[in-house]
């Protein structure tokens, strides 16, 4: 992946995220039945709480041979961060669902592939980010990412 700097020192890859965002997008417009709202919100702040998460990263040995890993990602308590959170006011997802709609072809959508939210949390894990979720029956999901400002080397790889 090639990664832009940005004003606010955090490190992108735009088509990358691009892809995230329409995909989160859409997913929260299915979610809505008949009516209903999809809110983007975004700020820039410092972690109230540690945020941590497995991600399987790829990474490379000296003889450029790549492999996955899977390694913890901590955003500690004070870190700068950017948080995003895409919510909708749709069906939510059902509790039994939400420990696998990161899971690489889970789906409950006919016609779905189950890579869509599998691709999203590896595009924000390859980022140094980490996405959560939460989700009510019939009051709607918030999906929240969290990028690291400045120097993302500065959170914790176990």
């Amino acid at each position: 992946m090639d990664f832009d700097t940005t004003e606010e020192n955090i490190k992108l890859d735009k088509e990358y995220i691009k892809k995230v965002f329409v995909n989160l997008l859409l997913n929260a417009i299915q979610a809505i039945e008949n009516s209903g709202s999809v809110k983007i919100t975004t700020n820039k702040t410092n972690l109230s709480k540690t945020v941590s998460d497995y991600a399987s990263l790829l990474s490379k040995n000296q003889d450029e041979l790549q492999s996955v890993t899977v390694q913890k990602l901590v955003l500690k308590k004070g870190e700068p961060v950017v948080v995003i959170e895409i919510s909708d006011s749709g069906q939510g997802i059902p509790k039994d669902h939400i420990a696998k709609i990161f899971d690489t072809f889970f789906t409950t959508k006919v016609n779905g592939t189950g890579l869509g939210l599998s691709f999203v949390k590896r595009v924000i894990n390859a980022h140094d980010g980490i996405i959560t979720v939460h989700s009510e029956h019939e009051k709607g999901t918030t999906f929240t990412i969290y990028l690291p400002l400045k120097d993302q080397s500065n959170h914790e790889k176990k």
